[in-house]
Parts: C-alpha cells; sequence; structure tokens
C-alpha cells in the first residue's frame, strides 16, 4: 500500500536517479504538458527541451525540498543538532555548545525540551504528483529566466481530468463578423480583436490542438477551427471559427 510518506519518498527517489541518466533514457510522459506551457509563454520548443535536459530535475528536486520544509519547520533543529554532534561548528566551540544544550536541555513553560517538542511533532509529507511538479518547475524556470508570470489557472492532474465528464460547451460558433460584433464596443477596436487573434494563430497553428484559448481582450473566447485561404499558408482571423469558452 503506498502511503503519503513512501510516495513522496518514491518520487523524490524517482527524480534523483532519472537527473543521472542521459536524456534519451529518461521519462517523457509529461512532455506534452510541459511544452505546451512553454508555448502558451511564448517560449519555443528549442527553450523548452533545453529546459528539459538541463535543468528540470534539479528544479523539481529543489520543489520538493522547498515543501517538505515548509511542511515541518521543526526538522531544521533536529538537522542543525544533529550537524553539531558530527562534527560541525568544531571551530566555533560556543555555538556548538549553545546548539547541543539549548536543543537538549532548555525548556519551555511546560517543562519540554525543543528536542522532545520536536521529536512528538508529526512529520508532513508533500502531496504532490510528477505532473505537477513538472509542471511547477517549468513556470519556476520561465519566471526565474525571462521574468514571465503564469497566465493559466494551474492544471487539473492529468487523473483527475480523466474522471471528469466532459461538459458540452453550448455557446454557439461564431464567424469573424459574427465574433467582432459581439465584442464590438467603444473600448475594444477591431484593430485590438485581430491583433490578439493573429498572435494566437502565431503561437499555437501546428503547435497545440484546437481549441486554442485567445489572450487579451479576447480572452473570454477560443478558436475551435480554421481555414487557408488560396496563397496564405496560416489561418488568418476571417477564416478562424470562434466560440465563448464554457463557464463549466
Amino acid at each position: 500500500m503506498t502511503t503519503p510518506s513512501n510516495a513522496f519518498e518514491l518520487l523524490q527517489d524517482e527524480i534523483q536517479k532519472e537527473a543521472k541518466l542521459e536524456s534519451k533514457h529518461r521519462s517523457i510522459e509529461y512532455r506534452k504538458e510541459t511544452l505546451e506551457y512553454f508555448l502558451e509563454h511564448q517560449k519555443t520548443t528549442a527553450d523548452h527541451d533545453l529546459w528539459r535536459e538541463c535543468f528540470m530535475h534539479e528544479g523539481m528536486l529543489v520543489i520538493l525540498n522547498q515543501r517538505f520544509d515548509a511542511l515541518n519547520p521543526h526538522k531544521k533543529g533536529e538537522v542543525e543538532y544533529e550537524s553539531a554532534l558530527a562534527g560541525s561548528f568544531n571551530d566555533m566551540p560556543d555555538k556548538k555548545f549553545q546548539i547541543l544544550y539549548g536543543y537538549t536541555q532548555e525548556v519551555d513553560e511546560n517543562w519540554g525540551s525543543q528536542e522532545e517538542i520536536d521529536k512528538a511533532t508529526t512529520t508532513k509529507q508533500p502531496n504532490i504528483s510528477r505532473l505537477e511538479l513538472e509542471v511547477q518547475a517549468a513556470e519556476k524556470y520561465i519566471v526565474a529566466t525571462w521574468g514571465i508570470a503564469k497566465k493559466q489557472p494551474s492544471r487539473i492532474d492529468a487523473e483527475e481530468r480523466k474522471s471528469r465528464k466532459p461538459v458540452a460547451n453550448l455557446n454557439p460558433v461564431l464567424n469573424w463578423e459574427e465574433l467582432k460584433e459581439e465584442l464590438g464596443s467603444p473600448n475594444i477596436s477591431v484593430n485590438s480583436i485581430n491583433k490578439n487573434v493573429e498572435r494566437n494563430v502565431k503561437r499555437c497553428y501546428k503547435k497545440v490542438c484546437l481549441p486554442w484559448a485567445i489572450g487579451g481582450c479576447v480572452s473570454e473566447y477560443q478558436i475551435v477551427g480554421h481555414q487557408l485561404k488560396d496563397g496564405i499558408d496560416h489561418p488568418t482571423p476571417d477564416s478562424c471559427k470562434y466560440q465563448k469558452i464554457s463557464l463549466d
């Protein structure tokens, strides 16, 4: 039976072992999801593959350690005490004595030492799947490298997504003229709508499966279909089909 404790340990061990392997032997189960995240944030396939090969595993281990430390602040005292016992701080005898004595001998108002308090504290394990971890590592890398913050809400775990019954989008499918009519207002120009659609097509065409969510002033809509015009090798705003994103 897999418990939260050994699930976390197994995931951590899996990533540590995989980081030592040649790239061709590493898991690519969630490559599609992390590539989609990079493309959504205007990064290239080359940017994504460089990250997976050189930085992803290190980033995932950092996230796991940060989450474990945040859940278990009492572990910091234990580690410091064990480090002092092992010989650390030998060049600072006063600090070493303070750590060893303070951890085991000093007591609080209930006459409990920090050592006793920590031993009585339950150790908690992070609850995170491999998919969530890869996407979070991608997010942190993109923010740290390019300063680009996340645009999309966190993804639902893959298993949960599979178990959910899809909800039909009953909103009508619109052509370009109908989309302009629905969005038209003094604050949204046709030029702005056109630019956002063109940007979306450039980002997604031949890279991401339909539907394509549109950003900016058209963020409530998605592209659900397209055609190619004679002499043009990519969809244009007036050759696409649009639909308001369902609020399921």
